[in-house]
């Protein structure tokens, strides 16, 4: 190769083109981009249950729709099969903090019970569970702009009160480094359950 001459610019042109091809992936993993590519279908509704950490109900285009966050799992609260999990009851009061808050006016009438969210609903995968559950991002409206940007799976890791799942899904990268963050400082179940951090 010439210094300076064509070859010399198509070489450096590929590497370039390839750099391009593959910074996506190596941020997303190929799993997560192939997530993005395919999209996803958004819907919005009120939630009306909070039944665990990642469980809701939303009632969404007239019916009630059993709901469990992707890509994180909280510590069991009602499986009559398992004990209740360490930090499984915080997980619980938190998701119904935040998504289930009774609003009520001066006479003490219930105006709203659940919290107005936004589903992402991946086109590629699974969309339901074992369980008949539709899996989904949870967005909220945190700015009171309508724009529903602010995730609550992420809250969820965070906050220390989830681990990540094995599936593949669209933001497991991202997920999974949170997930990281949160046991380094120690942040909820990783201080407080030394059974889950130890496994």
């Amino acid at each position: 190769m010439v210094s300076g001459g064509n070859s010399e610019r198509v070489f450096v042109a590929q590497g370039l083109v390839f750099a391009l091809l593959f910074y996506p992936v190596s941020r997303f993993g190929f799993d997560g981009l192939i997530y993005r590519l395919g999209g996803d279908d958004q819907l919005y509704g009120e939630v009306t249950k909070v039944t665990d950490g990642d469980t809701l109900e939303v009632e969404t285009q007239g019916r009630t729709t059993p709901v469990r966050l992707i890509g994180v799992d909280t510590p069991e609260t009602v499986d009559p099969e398992q004990p209740i999990g360490c930090y499984g009851p915080q997980a619980l009061d938190y998701t119904r903090q935040v998504l289930y808050e009774h609003q009520t006016d001066a006479e003490d009438r219930i105006l709203s019970e659940g919290r107005l969210l936004r589903l992402e609903i991946p086109r590629i995968g699974d969309s339901e569970d074992a369980y008949v559950r539709t899996l989904a991002y949870v967005y909220l409206d945190t700015n009171k702009d309508g724009r529903y940007e602010h995730s609550f799976n992420e809250d969820l890791l965070e906050l220390g009160l989830a681990r990540t799942t094995d599936f593949s899904h669209e933001h497991r990268r991202e997920y999974e480094r949170m997930r990281e963050a949160s046991e380094e400082r120690g942040a909820g179940l990783w201080s407080a359950c030394p059974e889950v951090a130890a496994g």
